[in-house]
């Protein structure tokens, strides 16, 4: 059903004054996963991103040809500024699209998916509209540990 991608980051919880490293999978469609893995740099540190911040909501806005980049995400608005300064924002949506599960709701343009110490962290994406180039709202829900 997943086609699991690992990824090389590793981000760090703290627990009192020592630090761990968090086992962190992509999860990716299962046709994609059939053939060779597309380029997915890109998508993947958006995700690594939206699963570090603690904001259930997060959003992202970006005007190609234009230095301008919103987002409630700080994070997440720095990586856009350097991918949308480097002209990459359309591979950004290409990968994030390619990187997507169905969508579960009539809104939805799909769900980006990773596994955090075996806990499943979903991310649905929905075009918030406008005049931007990508315009996206990612919500994340959470499910509990099997």
């Amino acid at each position: 059903m997943f086609g699991l991608f690992k990824k090389n980051s590793k981000p760090e919880i703290k627990r009192g004054t020592e630090t761990s490293v968090a086992p962190f999978e992509i999860l990716l469609p299962e046709e994609l996963t059939q053939a060779q893995i597309p380029n997915l740099r890109i998508g993947s540190k958006v995700l690594d991103i939206l699963r570090t911040n603690s904001n259930d909501v997060q959003t992202l806005e970006i005007f190609e040809g234009m230095p301008v980049v919103n987002s409630n995400n700080a994070q997440l608005r720095e990586f856009a500024n350097v991918v949308n300064g480097a002209k990459q924002t359309p591979v950004l949506k290409d990968q994030l699209g390619l990187m997507c599960f169905a969508p579960k709701t009539p809104d939805s343009l799909g769900a980006l998916c990773c596994l955090v110490n075996g806990v499943l962290h979903e991310f649905h994406i929905t075009n918030r509209g406008g005049g931007a180039t990508l315009n996206y709202q990612f919500t994340r829900v959470v499910h509990a540990k099997a």
